[in-house]
């Protein structure tokens, strides 16, 4: 009886929130409060495109150098991450600029190039490999310089790792 009763209530509970909060009373003082689908309705903002980016509607993956931004972009071309901070390579070390494809993804990655006091390789959580050279996405700090990978907060880089599939087009501007 308790879930017959949870079930009917659930569907009750996300009407009464399409109405901002309003009560019943109110709701009906203003007609365009009763129609989630007002285009003109000021809670309803368009959802972000490709077109908010520097990329292209091919790309998957885009990123901002000089913003030090990034985003994912499904393929009707909508932002489904993004802006989210990013850190690039630093001086000698530049993130190379241009379109890229996935290559290969690497969960729980260790680094061949930087090593930990105990000798193994630094840990590169979340990786997914975009360019020539071992340049990938990846979890790391988002306030210093990279040696050329792009580094995401460790939330973001699950995101890039679990969204992005190999193939799929990658933007450096």
């Amino acid at each position: 009886m308790c879930i017959t009763a949870l079930a009917v209530a659930v569907p009750a509970m996300a009407d009464d929130n399409s109405d901002s909060g309003s009560s019943d009373t109110s709701s009906s003082d203003n007609p365009s409060d009763d129609n989630p689908s007002d285009d003109n309705s000021p809670d309803a903002p368009e959802p972000a495109t490709y077109e908010t980016t520097p990329c292209t509607e091919a790309a998957r993956a885009c990123v901002d150098l000089a913003k030090q931004q990034a985003w994912l972009i499904d393929d009707q071309g909508n932002v489904t991450l993004g802006p989210v901070a990013i850190s690039s390579g630093g001086p000698g070390k530049e993130t190379p600029l241009g379109t890229f494809n996935v290559q290969w993804k690497d969960k729980n990655h260790k680094s061949q190039e930087f090593k930990l006091p105990n000798g193994q390789g630094a840990p590169m959580l979340w990786s997914v490999f975009f360019a020539d050279g071992g340049i990938a996405f990846h979890g790391g700090s988002v306030s210093r310089a990279s040696a050329g990978c792009v580094h995401l907060n460790d939330a973001d880089a699950q995101m890039f790792y679990n969204t992005l599939q190999l193939g799929d087009d990658v933007e450096v501007h």
